[in-house]
């Protein structure tokens, strides 16, 4: 455990370093894991329905981005989700597309407010930035043809 506490502390120190050194418009955070999660693993701090597991990470997230990053992107559960920001994490949006290869139904659909959730098809999200505009656009691919379909877009505004 004394190493995972190190890397996070590495972790936190590179993020602090980087926050302080840039002038970006839109600060976006990339993760295996999703810090919430409708889908089969649910969110950080009870993954797999396990008290604790995760909470490492809960706390990793909520006290280096939360407040500070405008959008999470991670995958681990194979759906596609666009999340609402939670009271601890407000003003971060969390996207959770792992379902690239693979899917699964959606486990609890009420866990987290959902602008947009999809489970039980494949599927990916293609992100545009202009200026003060960040555009998600999710597709939903079907798995015998191949073909795609927009399904939602979702609008980030500063």
């Amino acid at each position: 455990i004394r190493d995972r506490l190190n890397y996070y502390r590495v972790q936190e120190e590179w993020i602090e370093a980087e926050l302080a050194a840039t002038n970006t418009a839109w600060k976006i955070g990339f993760s295996h894991h999703p810090y919430i999660s409708n889908g089969r693993h649910g969110n950080a701090g009870w993954y797999d329905k396990i008290p604790g597991f995760g909470l490492a990470y809960y706390d990793f997230i909520g006290d280096n981005l939360c407040g500070e990053f405008d959008l999470l992107i991670s995958g681990h559960d194979h759906d596609l989700q666009v999340l609402e920001p939670v009271d601890r994490c407000e003003g971060m949006t969390q996207l959770v597309s792992g379902a690239g290869g693979k899917h699964r139904p959606l486990e609890d659909t009420e866990r987290n407010v959902a602008a947009f959730q999809k489970g039980d098809m494949l599927g990916f999200m293609h992100i545009t930035i202009h200026a003060d505009e960040l555009t998600v656009l999710v597709y939903t691919v079907d798995s015998v043809s191949g073909e795609y379909a927009l399904a939602y877009t979702h609008q980030l505004t500063r």
